[in-house]
This record gives C-alpha cells, structure tokens and sequence, in this order.
C-alpha cells in the first residue's frame, strides 16, 4: 500500500527541467568568446605554431610521467641506431686472410717463406734458426703471428727451397713452414 501512495504522489507532481546555473552557462559562454579570439589571432603560420606549441604542451603536462619519459629515451635511442648504421661499412672486408697473399710478390732471385714460431720461442733461438738456414725476416709478425722469411736463391731455386723449409720444418718449435705463393 505504501508503494501505490508513493507512485500516486510520483504521478502528481510537477515536471522540473533542468536548467544549467548562471555560472555554468557564463563559463561555457566565456570558452566559446576565448575560442572565437583565438581563431582571429591565429591569422599567420607563426601564430598557428604557438597555438599547436601550446596543445603540445597541455597533452604532455597531461601524459603520465613515465610515457614522458619513454618518447626522448625512444627518440634518444633510434638516434644512437642511426649513427652505428652510418658508421658501419657498406662494403665488409676479407673474412679471413691467407698466409699466401696473392697482392705480395717477392723478387725474383728471393724465395718467401711464411714461417710461425712456438710462442715459447726466444729471439736469440729465432735468430739462430734462421742463420743456419739462410734466411731473414723481411715482414712479420701479423696479427697471427706469421713472419715472413726471404731467402736468397742459388742457382737451383727449388733445391734451395726445399732444403730451407727442411731445415725449418724440423725444428720442434716452429709450428708451419710454406712457401710463400707468388705470381
């Protein structure tokens, strides 16, 4: 019975409509005056670049702190990216080098030899091997650790060279002994 009283009464009063505050309605009329100004202010490119500097900087006091954050690390970073790739090189080098460098030649009455020496080996045992063998270090050592040892050549350049890489060959502290290819 109480809810049929209550609907009864719903019924019998007066439709209210709703009607903004005079405040509200002043504000709402203030923004579209401030709009209006704006849009005749806004006449040259420079303007329009304040106005959009401006919106830039609502959204961004507007954006959380660590979104604020990630754009400059983000542009930071490409930035970085770029300048390896402008440094790298557009054309690789050689993957690897052989011991026999075709761009190298040696003299005609002069035999090549790339020689490697155990690491343990001494200078004086060095220069003492390559007294008895005849020959000298012309170029070495590389990155590898490859010398390059010229010897002169007799009369008869493969017995010469055969002999020499012999002589090398058998010494226990010289781990590769070739000849050195020319052309």
């Amino acid at each position: 019975m109480r809810c049929h009283d209550l609907a009864a009464a719903g019924h019998a009063a007066e439709e209210v409509a709703c009607a903004p505050s005079r405040e509200h309605l002043s504000r709402v009329l203030a923004h579209i005056d401030a709009a209006e100004a704006h849009r005749a202010w806004a006449g040259s490119w420079w303007q329009q670049l304040c106005i959009r500097c401006l919106g830039y900087r609502v959204l961004l006091q507007r954006t959380p702190s660590p979104v604020r954050w990630a754009a400059p690390q983000g542009a930071l970073i490409l930035l970085l990216l770029g300048m390896i790739v402008w440094q790298a090189p557009f054309a690789p080098g050689p993957l690897y080098r052989t011991l026999a460098d075709v761009n190298e030649q040696a003299p005609q009455d002069r035999l090549q030899i790339r020689v490697v020496f155990a690491p343990d080996m001494t200078a004086q045992e060095i220069r003492t091997l390559l007294l008895d063998s005849g020959g000298t270090i012309v170029k070495g050592p590389s990155s590898l650790g490859v010398y390059t040892v010229e010897v002169a050549s007799a009369g008869n350049a493969p017995d010469r060279a055969s002999m020499v890489l012999d002589v090398l060959r058998a010494h226990r502290k010289v781990r590769l002994a070739e000849p050195a290819l020319t052309r």
